[in-house]
């Protein structure tokens, strides 16, 4: 009777092992709008600018707070604190972490500017969003100056971060080592079983 039994179970572990075993890869969903005043830099290093049609990056943020969140942003506080990198160039390659709020993260991979005028800007940049127990997600960031009207040198600024979750993640397998051992045991108990009868 125990031999039945022991040889069921290793047909149907056996069996088992044969079955992929995945993990669906959980993606941030969402975006997270962001307002405040910057301080631009302009063509000469190190100095700040008020003409928005010669701004090449920003030199500091004033009061940014989380404006509107939506989809799995929606446990972020609008008084949750933002934190930015401190400087950057519109232009830029990488900069990780670029901001921080609610325990997400969003690193930049590169940033460009689409539109300038002497009374707008639109820079957007590509990058991704991780944090909260999310999986690293492809993500947008539009940040836009909307009018030339600048107070105690400061502009007012929009900046969204739009999450662009795969279509279609990829299964992440998981690993089957227990599966595996509790396997290599019945057979090497049947085995004993089978010496010893």
């Amino acid at each position: 009777m125990k031999r039945k039994v022991l040889s069921k179970m290793t047909v149907v572990l056996a069996f088992a092992t044969y079955l992929p075993i995945y993990a669906q890869a959980v993606q941030i969903d969402g975006s997270i709008d962001f307002s405040g005043s910057v301080l631009l830099s302009g063509p000469v290093p190190g100095q700040f600018t008020t003409d928005l049609g010669t701004a090449n990056g920003v030199v500091d943020w004033l009061g940014t707070t989380v404006s509107l969140v939506d989809g799995d942003f929606t446990r972020v506080s609008p008084s949750a604190p933002v934190a930015l990198s401190r400087s950057w160039r519109f232009d830029s390659a990488a900069v990780a972490p670029f901001l921080q709020a609610g325990g997400f993260q969003f690193d930049l991979a590169s940033s460009q500017i689409v539109t300038q005028l002497s009374n707008f800007l639109n820079v957007q940049a590509v990058g991704s969003l991780s944090g909260n127990g999310f999986d690293a997600t492809p993500a947008n960031l539009f940040f836009t100056i909307p009018g030339n009207a600048s107070v105690n040198n400061a502009y007012r600024f929009n900046m969204v971060v739009q999450a662009n979750p795969s279509s279609d993640p990829q299964p992440v397998p998981e690993p089957a080592s227990a599966l595996l051992l509790f396997i290599g045991a019945l057979v090497a108990a049947r085995r004993k079983m089978l010496a010893s009868a």
